[in-house]
């Protein structure tokens, strides 16, 4: 099947169940409804039909009917909560051309509403075990993902000194993470009640450094925050694996690298790709060349991983959205194609691109496409970060190649 029939696919297929259950049951933006505004926009710059706008409208204002409900009870998260949806937005308010929707109001009460999430944030976190305060930044489920969405916000009236507080605490504990972290870097046997490290993206410090590297884009002369992007970056690089042969150069959660697992999949969430762009954008941060080189060969080593099942451990029973599929696979080298113009990362970005087409051959999935939940199990997925909308959002990406369309911010990846 060709791109532009498995767009339509996508396309018939989410029209016809966006608004029926289970799906819509769930608002947010990475693994419900959320996401599916964004797939309409994408829609609407590919084909240029003014009918996408007014899907955008619909399911919007269906979000709004909802959220509104006393029955709903929604949290503040990026991933399955408040801030994604208003991150969703915040995006589609910026390209000036839905019309019909009044964002403000909706975005200034979810503004408010995560602000108080801030002050809860800062009122408890001195309080609680060390141990404990790493499980309260994480990007998808904590204070991380709320203060990116308020960061975009920035220029909306969002109280800097309140969010620069909140970075700084996570700058923080970023550092006292990577002197736990020093602490057992030798250890070469597992035992219960060591200290782990989370290298990755979704939970762990890639996310943190993205998230640091974006905040001192704006505000430069921030040393604390530096501090903790430095922090970060140093704390990821104990875990890169000696064995320049090896399979893999970095784990996803580690006590220290002799005792580290260097078999992670490629792909958005954990794994060597988000590792390497990680890296490249705090040595750009930094003005590093040492760490953008450092970047670099993290990246090319990947190179060597082309098939779907060296690269997501799966062959054909991996999953095809962006979290740890072939889509990601592919955006990534896209990427880097983007920065180093080698040949290489393009052919993988086209070779993962036409893979992604490859799996959809599920008659019970959607659109052919299902996700895989382990243990023989799968589920039917619609959103962004493990669904269609996603596989859908990438595929319109490819066939657009329009660099301005940002939709990737959504991922940490703009």
């Amino acid at each position: 099947m060709t791109i532009e029939k498995k767009i339509l696919d996508i396309e018939n297929t989410i029209n016809e169940i966006w608004d029926k259950k289970p799906f819509v049951s769930d608002l947010s933006l990475f693994t419900g409804i959320g996401g599916i505004p964004i797939f309409y926009y994408m829609l609407y710059k590919y084909k240029n039909q003014p009918e996408y706008l007014q899907k955008i409208e619909e399911v919007i204002n269906f979000i709004f009917e909802r959220l509104n409900d006393d029955d709903v009870n929604i949290g503040p998260t990026y991933c399955l909560g408040i801030a994604g949806i208003g991150f969703m937005l915040n995006y589609l308010e910026n390209t000036n051309e839905i019309q019909n929707i009044d964002f403000s109001e909706g975005l200034e009460v979810i503004d408010d509403i995560l602000i108080d999430s801030v002050d809860h944030f800062l009122s408890y976190i001195d309080e609680i075990n060390d141990s404990h305060k790493l499980d309260q930044i994480d990007f998808l489920h904590g204070i991380t993902g709320i203060s990116y969405y308020l960061l975009e916000r920035i220029n909306k009236g969002i109280d800097i000194e309140k969010l620069t507080t909140v970075f700084e605490k996570v700058s923080e504990i970023a550092q006292w993470d990577y002197s736990e972290a020093l602490k057992v870097k030798d250890i070469d046997t597992i035992q219960e009640g060591l200290h782990k490290t989370n290298v990755g993206l979704a939970h762990g410090h890639t996310s943190f450094i993205i998230l640091f590297s974006k905040f001192l884009e704006i505000y430069p002369s921030n040393n604390k925050i530096k501090q903790g992007l430095e922090a970060s970056v140093k704390t990821v690089l104990l875990f890169k694996n000696d064995d320049k042969d090896g399979f893999c150069m970095f784990p996803s959660i580690a006590i220290s690298k002799k005792t580290a697992f260097y078999n992670i999949h490629l792909g958005w969430c954990y794994g060597d790709q988000s590792v390497a762009y990680g890296l490249y954008k705090a040595g750009k941060t930094l003005n590093n060349e040492d760490l953008i080189e450092e970047s670099k060969n993290i990246a090319y080593s990947t190179l060597k991983r082309e098939t779907m099942h060296s690269a997501l451990l799966n062959g054909e029973d991996c999953d095809a959205g962006f979290c740890h599929g072939t889509i990601s696979v592919a955006y990534y080298h896209k990427k880097w194609y983007s920065v180093t113009n080698d040949e290489r990362f393009l052919h993988l970005y086209n070779k993962f691109s036409n893979d992604t087409l490859l799996l959809a051959n599920k008659p019970e999935g959607l659109a052919g496409y299902i996700k895989h939940l382990g243990d023989n199990e799968t589920s039917n997925a619609i959103g962004l970060l493990d669904g269609i909308a996603g596989i859908g959002t990438f595929l319109i990406d490819k066939q657009l190649n329009d660099p301005s369309l940002t939709w990737d911010s959504i991922f940490l990846l703009n």
